[in-house]
């Protein structure tokens, strides 16, 4: 017959490393130790504060699902990972700038050739004139 004996309590030591062996797992500690890292990254590429915070949250949704297991170097994939979102977003913000919805402004006029023109019209070229003395 078989003793039933209550588990022994969980001592402060083995709570942590409970802790840490879950962190590890979930990928936590990874992220933790480079997130202020990866901050500075994206802030330097986007040069905005608030663009860099929404690229490091999606570069931890991407490293919840990454395959840990095959990634050799942590603090370079996450490095990595997050200059190319910064290069992703930099890139579709410049296409999203070129595009021009609105109604196109006509083409400028050279005046040069008739100031007289030029100066009906609003347009003309200023000289500013500098003295010495």
């Amino acid at each position: 017959m078989a003793i039933m004996r209550e588990p022994l309590p969980k001592t402060t030591s083995s709570l942590r490393f409970e802790m840490e062996s879950s962190n590890h797992r979930n990928g936590l500690s990874a992220f933790a130790r480079v997130r202020s890292r990866l901050f500075g990254i994206a802030c330097r590429i986007l040069g905005s504060p608030a663009e860099a915070e929404d690229i490091v949250q999606d570069v931890w949704l991407r490293w919840q699902s990454t395959d840990r297991a095959v990634v050799q170097d942590a603090p370079a994939f996450l490095a990595k990972t997050t200059a190319r979102l910064c290069i992703n977003l930099a890139q579709s913000a410049h296409s999203r700038h070129e595009t021009y919805a609105g109604e196109r402004l006509p083409e400028p006029i050279d005046t040069s050739g008739d100031p007289e023109s030029g100066a009906e019209r609003g347009e003309g070229v200023f000289l500013f004139v500098q003295s010495y003395g």
